[in-house]
């Protein structure tokens, strides 16, 4: 997502219960389940209602290696730390 405010657009996302990441841009992340097109709409109008330019919402999936990892990583069981003697 691209927009022109946004340490403005950050809390009004939270506040609608999207989980945020930031890299290029700002990313937010849907439940599973969620209508990504109903949830892109509902955001840019909260947004630009907010008086924020929207210039960008560009839906991305999930590349197999990242659901790989993150299935990977709920399963990982924790190690024990061993004491130096």
């Amino acid at each position: 997502m691209e927009v022109d405010q946004p340490d403005r657009a950050r809390p009004l996302i939270l506040a609608r219960g999207f989980d945020l990441a930031e890299g290029d841009g700002l990313s937010v992340r849907l439940r599973p389940g969620d209508d990504v097109r109903a949830a892109a709409a509902g955001l840019n109008r909260a947004l630009v209602e907010a008086g924020i330019a929207v210039f960008a919402l560009t839906p991305r999936r999930r590349s197999l290696e990242t659901l790989y990892r993150h299935v990977a990583d709920q399963n990982r069981l924790p190690t024990a730390h061993k004491e130096a003697a």
